[in-house]
């Protein structure tokens, strides 16, 4: 049992040594490097004029942006107007249909709770 114990440490750590020799492999090279020759001269120009354009593409997208959440609200506007109007006229049916219909109240303790318009399970009004 104690060497099978052994093996398995021993498998486990094998991983951990090719590890370490590639952190120490990439260590000496990057501390084996010139880090001043890796950095090549860029053209101010180059940067203000790159600047500028990617300025001009960010103004154009927050206008497109707020366009965007203009036609949004407008329509979340007329869908709001819309559904009001569709209640109302729902509204105005149900109390026409009350008028017409009789209904029957349900009533508990000669209190009466609501009235029954229509057929409720298998029950009628």
């Amino acid at each position: 049992m104690k060497k099978f114990r052994l093996f398995c440490l021993c498998l486990l750590c094998l991983p951990a040594v090719g590890v370490s020799a590639q952190v120490m492999d990439k260590v000496l090279d990057i501390l084996g490097t010139d880090s001043q020759s890796a950095v090549a001269g860029v053209k101010t120009d180059t940067d203000s004029v790159t600047l500028d354009k990617v300025r001009e593409e960010l103004a154009a997208a927050r206008l497109n942006e707020a366009n965007l959440r203009m036609e949004i609200e407008q329509m979340r506007l007329v869908t709001y107007a819309a559904d009001s109007v569709k209640l109302a006229r729902q509204k105005q049916r149900i109390d026409s249909l009350r008028h017409q219909t009789k209904g029957m109240p349900v009533v508990v303790e000669e209190d009466t709770l609501f009235y029954f318009y229509a057929k409720r399970g298998g029950l009628t009004p």
